[in-house]
This record gives C-alpha cells, structure tokens and sequence, in this order.
C-alpha cells in the first residue's frame, strides 16, 4: 500500500516564483545582442531578455510575493535617489568554460559604479551573491563545448557603449518558464515633493508597477479615470522609445500614477489616477508636472552610444 502524499514535502518540490534584480539592455544594444543571442542558438532567447545580473535569482514563497517585490523596489528607490546613469562596455565574447558552458559578452566597469550598484541591491530579501560580482551579459548558456572557442572567435570583434539608466525587478512565475519585468525605476528617478504628512515620493519608470496597476483598475472601475490635463506640445522622439510613467507614494503607498508613451513618434501623456484618500490634495497635478518633466529630462539623456 503507498503511503499517502505529505502535504509539506509536496509543497517544497512545488515550483515556486523567483525574483531577479537586473540591468534590462534597450535601444541598439538591445537589437544586437539578441540577435547575437539567435544565431548562436541560445535556449533562453524568448524566456528573457538580455541583462546585466545585479542580484542573482531569488525563490520566493507564492504567499510571500507581494511583500518581498514591495521590499525589493523599496530598496531599488533608495538606491535610485544616489545614483546616476551609468556609462558600460560591453567587450568582446568570451566564456566561463571549463567552469560552466557559457558565451558571454564582459562588462568593463573602470570606475566600480555597476560594481557599487550591485553591492547596493544584492541583499535580503535578495539572495546575497558570495561569488565575485563579474558582470556580463550572457549570449548563450549550455552551449556546446566544441562550439565555444569558434564562436568567441568569429565574433571576436564586437563591442558595444551603453548607458544603464534604470533599475529592473523581473519575477517568473512559478511554472512558467519566461521572466518578466515587475517594476522598474530610472537611476537618479526618484524625488521627494512636499512636506509633513502631505510628501510625495515620485519615482519615474517604464511599468506601470502591481500596486499602481490595482490602482488604475479600481478607479477604472468606479469611472474616475479620465484623460490628463493636455501637456505641453509634444517632443518627436525615436520611435520605439519606452514607455514614460511616474508613481506617487506616501510613507510606501501608492497613492497615483501617471503614464504615456510614444505613438508614432509622438510621446504623450495617457491618463493620470489618484487613490480616492489622496484626491484633492495636488497628487494628480506634480505627476503631471513630473511627467512633463520627465518627458524632456529623458529626451535630453543619451540611450545608447557606440
């Protein structure tokens, strides 16, 4: 007779989620890589998108998911509001074979700032890395070992300049095999408004984050979304440029959002949603301000280099 199932075993060998802390490569350099990434087969092509690790793959507890991306971004704002972009290149493929049989693309980091970045993040509710922090972005990991050296070779001569400008929290769900980006938050993106119990954190990104997206969905709901006061005449901007969107927290809450993007090159403010608690206090109009902002502090920055 076999023995019943053991709820507790089971539930340790159940798939859990994971959250990952990375530098999520965008323009050119983005292009390049995964290209780069195609043609030497790498498996993990559409299961994420090409990084710089800063904290390794954490497991996580379903139940305990909400609280810990909360604690992650928490620590990615404070760290944010010291830091600026960060100027990277990314040298010529190499590998960490016979360790591990991998093509990679090394980071030089002369001045120690993904370095600083990394030691800033890479703690609980992260798993704390001990290994050295060797930054790079990985082209193809499992390869085979006889294929190593000739594609290190033939792609012997790229290189690649970049500017790191934000900050990702990814997270896979469990039994899912894809990582996808949870929240994020732009280097040097976060100030804080106002004072006494009427200051407003606002932290500037690309993703409308959990907590902000509940937001919008309930005030969707109860009808009291509507488009933002109409900002200022639009700046054409490269099409593809990522999306813009600015969160307002008090004491850790979310308490608005504001977002756009750019349609055909044209970059536009969305639609602006503030928690009922906090109408009427000025919430709906610094986002819009700090969009607007934004808009040209972001157009005025560099993306990429080569």
């Amino acid at each position: 007779m076999s023995r019943p199932p053991n709820p507790a075993v089971a539930s340790r060998r159940a798939p859990r989620p994971e959250l990952l802390v990375a530098v999520v490569l965008d323009g050119n350099t983005a292009v390049e890589v995964q290209a780069l990434r195609r043609a030497l087969g790498d498996r993990r092509l559409a299961r994420i998108a090409p990084h710089v690790t800063l904290a390794p793959p954490t497991t996580v507890a379903a139940e305990a998911m909400a609280d810990a991306a909360a604690e992650v971004m928490a620590g990615l704002h404070r760290v944010a509001r010291r830091h600026g972009a960060v100027s990277l290149t990314l040298g010529s493929p190499t590998t960490f074979a016979p360790v591990a049989p991998t093509v990679h693309l090394p980071v030089a980091d002369p001045d120690g700032d993904l370095a600083a970045l990394h030691a800033a993040v890479c703690r609980p509710p992260m798993r704390v890395e001990r290994r050295p922090f060797v930054p790079h972005v990985t082209l193809c990991s499992g390869m085979d070992p006889d294929r190593i050296a000739a594609a290190c070779d033939l792609l012997a001569g790229y290189c690649a300049t970049l500017w790191v400008q934000r900050l990702s929290l990814l997270v896979r769900p469990a039994e899912q095999p894809a990582w996808i980006t949870l929240d994020d938050v732009d280097l040097d993106g976060v100030r804080t408004v106002g004072t006494g119990p009427l200051a407003t954190e606002l932290a500037t990104g690309t993703v409308v984050g959990p907590a902000a997206a509940a937001l919008v969905e309930t005030a969707m709901a109860g009808g009291v979304v509507a488009p933002a006061p109409p900002p200022e005449p639009p700046e054409v901007t490269p099409a593809g440029r990522a999306p813009l969107v600015i969160t307002a927290r008090r004491e850790g809450t979310v308490v608005g959002v504001a977002w756009g993007a750019a349609v055909d090159g044209i970059e536009a403010l969305h639609g602006v949603a503030v928690d009922q608690v906090a109408r009427g206090q000025g919430v709906g109009t610094q986002l819009v301000r700090e969009w607007q902002f934004r808009r040209r502090w972001r157009a005025a920055r560099p993306s990429f280099s080569r």
